[in-house]
């Protein structure tokens, strides 16, 4: 799936990282959120010592590094960002750490940057930012080794209880003021579909549910391209007060305890 504009897409995404390596470092030291994340994705794409594997959208590295622990000094990982203001914090924490590699590229031309094979790739919490989704895992099928495996992970939503609603479309179905209005970059649901397309095969897909305080959501949709996904016309000050309205409305209706539930998919070459 292809958008109208995806130049014009990608230079507001890169914008919004741009403005976020402060907050981002600052949320990650508090919650250690991607680390998880990164650890639970790895998990079942079966990662071990000595394999080599490309982390696109590494963002400041939090990714990367959680990665390169688990390869060990016997494998390799290259974080991949169009952000060179989040790839300079990533190269900076990971200078002491030999078996990581940065490259700034785009992810839909990654085979003109790798120029040789991995035996995984991975989209920890980036896949749903890139606008061409057929030609990023065309890209990606090109630089896997036979065998090799491909995973991501996308948000699915908010909600107040692990089998309830999603309580932030919920708010926009009820048209409530503040509630979000952002528009997904590429639609998901065709992701098993695509990777049979470009060739993946053994396609397997789950989901997970984080528990998180209001605290955490707040701090989580402060950093400025998080919020900006929920509020993408609206300038950063005034997102802020739409998400403390929001939080305020989904408390008063009984939800102090948020479940923010992620999906995965993974496929082999």
């Amino acid at each position: 799936m292809t958008t109208k504009d995806p130049e014009f897409i990608k230079q507001i995404i890169c914008s919004n990282f741009d403005k976020s390596v402060e907050s981002y470092e600052l949320f990650e030291k508090k919650y250690g959120f991607f680390d998880n994340l990164t650890y639970e994705l790895a998990t079942v794409c079966g990662i071990r010592k000595g394999m080599c594997v490309c982390d696109i959208g590494c963002g400041t590295g939090a990714s990367t590094l959680a990665l390169a622990k688990l390869v060990g000094k016997e494998g390799k990982v290259i974080g991949i960002d169009f952000s060179e203001m989040m790839l300079g914090v990533a190269e900076d924490k990971s200078s002491d750490v030999p078996n990581t590699e940065f490259v700034l590229c785009d992810a839909e031309k990654l085979e003109e940057h790798i120029n040789f094979k991995v035996d995984v790739i991975l989209y920890n919490a980036s896949i749903f930012l890139i606008p061409d989704l057929d030609r990023t895992l065309h890209a990606a099928f090109e630089v896997l080794d036979s065998g090799g495996i491909v995973g991501m992970n996308y948000l699915i939503g908010m909600f107040g209880e692990i089998d309830g609603g999603n309580l932030f479309m919920s708010a926009n179905e009820d048209g409530l003021e503040f509630a979000p209005y952002g528009r997904k970059i590429v639609d998901l649901r065709t992701l098993p579909e695509t990777l049979g397309e470009v060739g993946f095969g053994d396609i397997r897909g789950g989901d997970s549910s984080i528990e998180m305080t209001r605290d955490e959501v707040k701090d989580f949709y402060s950093i400025p391209a998080q919020s900006a996904g929920l509020y993408p016309k609206t300038p950063y000050e005034e997102r802020l007060k739409l998400l403390d309205a929001l939080l305020d409305h989904i408390r008063d209706n009984g939800f102090s305890t948020l479940y923010q539930v992620w999906g995965w998919h993974t496929a082999k070459k």
